[in-house]
């Protein structure tokens, strides 16, 4: 009889361990496919802004900072979900302290370049309204100069890995089967404290000022257009339409790819600071919780998703970055197209 009841006991283990084996690899089987379009996109964008010397201007070149935080972004991701991987077919106790070394570097490199992407997007929004507003030639623009440029982008990424160096301390592998990268409860002041922070300054700081900006670049581009009609309706060449519609689409981009980036990213906040206020861990809510695994998984494939979608938009909006890809990866048209410098 116990004889019996041992073997039906391990015949059930092994069958939720196949299931767990089956599940982990079908998830890892998603999320490199997904990365590796998203690092495909990516690196054609950062190729095709390198590539031509025209589009060398500071908005192009904070587009192209923020590809490369969205390719670190997903190598990290891809890195953890093998990891994840791993330590979910795990019988026995691994190496703990090797994989909670993993656990750290990744999650915070996945979490800076997070940062650094939201902050580009605020840079690119205050840069645009700089440049809309400016009211003669001659007036300097805050990232007008190499130097600016590069103490600006320098500081997003050391103002990144500042803010984020906490989760170097918070990140464990959870204890018990299926083991996985967590961040436990340290304490309700200590987790609720800085996750708070942590947002606030790289999630809705960065939002505030997108929606601010863009908001009164709207009212301003309103009001420039109806005082140049009621002066003289007539003046509008064919020169300056072009010139207009240039600037409007270089601002759809913009304002399309933030609000992308923004509400893809809303599910990976809301879990955190969720998980957080609740004074739990994820591996919790995933293995007690049949919705919360999906709620979980959902969010975190939706933050991935955000780092591809990006690039898809600049290349339905910009034609100076279609031009630049290469041939191959141009789409070719039997009419002649008319020629369309960048976007200043």
């Amino acid at each position: 009889m116990n004889l019996s009841l041992e073997f039906q006991n391990s015949s059930m283990a092994n069958d939720t361990m196949t299931k767990i084996v089956s599940s982990s690899l079908a998830k890892l089987s998603i999320i490199i496919s997904t990365c590796l379009l998203g690092l495909m996109a990516n690196g054609i964008i950062c190729y095709g802004i390198f590539k031509k010397k025209s589009l060398h201007l500071p908005t192009y070149i904070l587009i192209s900072n923020m590809c490369i935080s969205d390719m670190i972004t997903l190598i990290a991701v891809v890195v953890n979900g093998i990891v994840d991987h791993i330590l979910a077919t795990e019988r026995s106790n691994p190496n703990i302290y090797s994989f909670n070394i993993s656990c750290k570097l990744f999650i915070y490199l996945l979490a800076t370049s997070f940062a650094v992407s939201t902050f580009s997007l605020a840079t690119i929004a205050v840069d645009r309204y700089c440049i809309a507003t400016r009211t003669r030639v001659k007036q300097p623009l805050p990232l007008q100069t190499q130097w600016k440029l590069r103490i600006t982008i320098a500081s997003l990424w050391l103002g990144s890995c500042i803010i984020n160096a906490p989760i170097l301390t918070l990140i464990h592998v959870s204890q018990g089967i299926p083991y996985q990268c967590d961040f436990p409860h340290h304490g309700s002041l200590y987790n609720t404290l800085y996750f708070t922070l942590l947002f606030a300054i790289s999630y809705f700081l960065p939002l505030t000022i997108v929606i601010i900006m863009y908001f009164k670049l709207g009212l301003f581009l309103r009001s420039a257009f109806l005082r140049r009609n009621r002066i003289n309706p007539l003046r509008n060449s064919r020169k300056l339409q072009v010139n207009r519609k240039r600037r409007l689409s270089m601002i759809k981009m913009m304002t399309a790819a933030t609000i992308a980036y923004m509400l893809i990213s809303v599910p990976f906040v809301v879990i955190v600071l969720t998980t957080t206020f609740l004074g739990t861990s994820l591996s919790f809510i995933t293995q007690t919780s049949s919705t919360g695994l999906i709620l979980v998984s959902t969010g975190f494939t939706l933050s991935t998703f955000s780092c591809i979608v990006n690039p898809i938009i600049y290349l339905i909006y910009n034609d100076a970055l279609r031009k630049a890809l290469p041939l191959w990866l141009q789409c070719r048209q039997r009419y002649k197209r008319i020629h369309v410098s960048p976007i200043r």
